[in-house]
């Protein structure tokens, strides 16, 4: 863990207290866990966008399901493009088995 510090903040009392109760902690404990949180959310979300910027969601059938075709931007002219060329079907995954291990009796 990082060093603490003292900070002077202005948070919402009532939340903070409603938060250390569900978490049954001390209120300064509620707002490390909730800086912590956001943090991570933040880290998730970074992840999402790299992952989705590099195409690995726009070939889900899910994805699709529930969004429609991928649309994109032309970087020259602005405008937004909607992928209609179908999904590539995916190869299923090759089934692993694990080998049991010898016991030494």
């Amino acid at each position: 863990m990082s060093k603490l510090v003292r900070k002077n903040l202005m948070v919402d009392a009532e939340e903070i207290v409603a938060l250390a109760r569900a978490r049954g902690t001390s209120e300064s404990e509620a707002v490390r866990y909730a800086v912590a949180q956001a943090l991570a959310s933040e880290e998730v979300l970074q992840a999402l966008t790299a992952l989705s910027e590099m195409g690995a969601f726009a070939d889900s059938p899910r994805m699709r399901e529930l969004y429609g075709p991928p649309v994109t931007i032309d970087p020259e002219t602005g405008r937004l493009h909607v992928d209609e060329t179908p999904p590539t079907p995916r190869k299923p995954r090759a089934r692993t088995t694990t080998k049991p291990v010898a016991r030494a009796s």
